[in-house]
Parts: structure tokens; C-alpha cells; sequence
């Protein structure tokens, strides 16, 4: 009988169990944290919660938000009662716990099992990621990750959907989307699969990803006149 199998799922179970305590442990002492970058986006939530429409300030469609995406799983949230700054922090918790074990699992794939269990350690227990509990960049990371991690199972559909979706909740999710092409690219260069099938997948990537977020840019323009927030400008012309 060979011993790795059983071995592995061992160490699934414990990746697992560390994902549950860090995620109770990140909750219990997290979940009241604020600060106030993400109070823009909160208000937005508020608003298209209470029927007030996707905007800051009633009646003014001004795009200010760079994460539209985060603002509409708050909206929904708040529709059902829950206080918004809580649900960022919980959800904010529970992206970096799972993004640790995404780490895990990207490791074993990519044949680099310490590289994952310390990513499955260290990510989620960063001072500088726990600070940023509360706004997108815990989910933005746990969605890349899981998209890679799709990406490296050839699961073309599910990595377009994931990095698609954190290409919407921040913008600069598109880079991750780019190297996820780019990865399949390179396979399809370098494999000794038939290139037709393989080509087949990488365009079919493109073109999910695309389709995923264009939704998204056609709503934006028609009821904001623009898919770029107004903030984006401002932090452009601030340098």
C-alpha cells in the first residue's frame, strides 16, 4: 500500500482544521474593526439597500466607488438586516482564511507543497492584509487565488468566472486576469497536447472573462456615463 495518499489527506485535514481556527480566531477579535476608507463603498451598499439606487448622494449617479462589485454582496447583505461594516469584516475574514487554503492547494498542484503550506500560514495571519479587514482586498486576493487555482486544473470556465469577478471588485484584478492568459498561453506553446484544442482553450478563456465583465461596463456607461470611477481620476491627478 502506498503511504503518500493517505499522508496527503492528512495534511489536507490539518490545512483544513488551520483554516477553521484561523477563521474563528480572525472573526472573534475583527469583526468590530473599522476605518474609513471603505465607508464610501458602504454607502453605496446602504443606499441601493434601501431602494435609494446604486449611488453615493440620492439622485446623483457619480461613480465613486472603485469596487463596485464588493458594494453589491454589501447591498445584499444589508437587504437582509445585517449591519454593513460587520459583513465586510466577516467576509473580509473568511476571504483571507480561505485564501490561505487556496495557497495550500495551488501548492500541491504546482508540485511546490512548502511554498502552499507556508502561504497557507503566513497569508492569513499578515498584519498588513488584517489591516485591510473591512475593504475588497481580502476577497480580491482570495478570488485570484481560487481563479489560479482553477486556471491550473484547466478549468477554464470557473478561472474566467473568478477572475472576472475580481477584476470587478478592483479594477487592477484585470493583471491577474492577463496572467492567467498568458499561462495558458505559454501551455499551449509548450505542450505536446494538439495545438488546436489547446489554443481553443486559452481563446475560450478571453472570451468568458470578457463576457463575464461586460455587464458590468454596459450598466456602468449607461447609468453613470462612464465604467471609471470619478476617485480614480482624482487619485491619477494627485500623482
Amino acid at each position: 500500500m502506498n503511504p503518500a495518499p493517505l499522508r496527503f489527506r492528512r495534511l489536507d485535514a490539518l490545512a483544513w482544521l488551520w483554516t477553521a481556527l484561523v477563521l474563528v480566531g480572525l472573526i472573534g477579535f475583527y469583526h468590530a474593526r473599522n476605518f474609513d476608507d471603505p465607508y464610501i463603498t458602504y454607502r453605496y451598499a446602504a443606499n441601493l439597500a434601501h431602494g435609494a439606487g446604486f449611488v453615493y448622494n440620492e439622485g446623483e449617479r457619480v461613480l465613486s466607488t472603485t469596487t463596485p462589485l464588493y458594494a453589491l454582496v454589501l447591498a445584499l447583505v444589508a437587504k437582509a438586516g445585517v449591519d454593513i461594516p460587520l459583513a465586510g469584516n466577516v467576509l473580509g475574514c473568511i476571504s483571507l482564511a480561505l485564501g490561505g487554503l487556496a495557497f495550500w492547494y495551488l501548492g500541491k498542484v504546482w508540485r511546490t507543497p512548502l511554498a502552499g503550506g507556508v502561504g497557507l500560514l503566513l497569508l492569513p495571519t499578515s498584519h498588513l492584509l488584517m489591516s485591510t479587514l473591512g475593504g475588497e482586498m481580502p476577497l480580491v486576493i482570495a478570488l485570484v487565488l481560487f481563479g489560479f487555482l482553477a486556471c491550473a486544473h484547466q478549468r477554464i470556465v470557473w478561472a474566467a468566472f473568478l477572475l472576472a469577478l475580481a477584476t470587478l471588485t478592483r479594477a487592477d484584478g484585470v493583471l491577474a486576469a492577463g496572467s492567467a492568459g498568458v499561462s495558458l498561453l505559454l501551455t499551449a506553446l509548450t505542450s505536446p497536447a494538439p495545438w488546436g484544442r489547446l489554443w481553443r482553450t486559452a481563446g475560450a478563456y478571453g472570451v468568458l472573462y470578457a463576457l463575464f465583465i461586460a455587464p458590468w461596463f454596459l450598466f456602468s456607461w449607461g447609468y453613470f456615463g462612464s465604467p471609471l470611477p470619478g476617485t480614480l481620476a482624482a487619485k491619477q491627478y494627485q500623482g
